[in-house]
């Protein structure tokens, strides 16, 4: 229904801006022009000219109205669309009541208006408990995740040691960090540290493993596992002579690994 509301009320906005420039061509702007006007710099062209481009100036900014209506449409869920919404609310209601006070009621544009403003009013408002429980399950999910905050490597090419430190949020064994693992850049597994227990009273944790079989300038990724609801936290990348720093890894890459051996074979405490 909130996507129904906004096509409507982009619609209603692109409208009455293609009838307030033609209508205006017509009716007011070609006969205002057989009139004297006042001459800037010594003829009337500039001055007619001006009045020409700000009339349709205010339909160019209608259908950018129309157009963010339709990008909010598009982008539903998004934390800004209500923002957004109640800001176009405001400009139509107000341009709704002065249309109405000022004409008397006569020039009709002002139940246009107010019928935009009401569909983005319904927008924000039916819209809203979607994107915050969009919002909440996003930080749920991101509770649910083990993050790797720090990477150190040290050793001889081919038999590396790694100390990788992890913050989860573990419960216990229904909820815990189950591993570590260094990957190439093309998703081959190339070691799995295999965490036996959950680390509640232990947070962030520091695990050292190995050896993994990489040159010095080999650059790898390094993330971690959360049981029962997998990859997805913080991950960090580089190489044993470079260093290694946070980066975004996609969400996607080498999910297929959590069924790789070697895997956890139980949960100690």
């Amino acid at each position: 229904m909130t996507a129904l509301y906004l096509a409507a009320a982009a619609s209603l906005a692109f409208a009455i801006g293609l009838a307030h420039s033609w209508l205006g061509e017509r009716y007011i702007l070609t006969r205002l022009f057989r009139r004297e006007l006042p001459k800037l710099f010594g003829n009337d062209w500039f001055t007619k000219r001006t009045l020409r481009f700000a009339w349709h100036l205010t339909t160019v900014a209608w259908w950018g109205f129309g157009a963010l209506l339709l990008v909010v449409r598009s982008r539903h869920g998004s934390a800004l669309g209500p923002s957004v919404l109640w800001v176009i609310v405001a400009v139509f209601a107000t341009s709704g009541a002065v249309a109405l006070v000022a004409s008397r009621g006569r020039h009709l544009a002002w139940i246009v208006f107010l019928a935009i403003a009401l569909l983005a009013g319904l927008a924000a408002a039916t819209g809203g408990t979607a994107q915050e429980e969009a919002a909440a399950a996003a930080i749920e999910r991101d509770a649910m995740t083990a993050d790797v905050v720090s990477v150190r490597a040290g050793g001889s090419p081919g038999a590396y040691q790694f100390a990788v430190g992890v913050a989860s949020p573990d419960t216990g064994c229904e909820r815990y960090a189950d591993w570590w693992e260094v990957i190439s850049l093309d998703g081959e597994l190339l070691y799995r540290r295999i965490l036996t227990h959950s680390h509640v009273r232990e947070q962030p944790f520091v695990r050292r493993g190995g050896p993994v079989s990489i040159g010095s300038d080999d650059v790898v990724w390094v993330r971690a596992h959360m049981h029962p609801t997998g990859y997805g936290g913080a991950a960090f990348r580089g190489s044993v002579a470079g260093g290694f720093e946070r980066a975004d890894m996609p969400g996607d890459f080498a999910v297929e690994l959590a069924k790789r051996q070697p895997l956890p074979e139980g949960c100690e405490h």
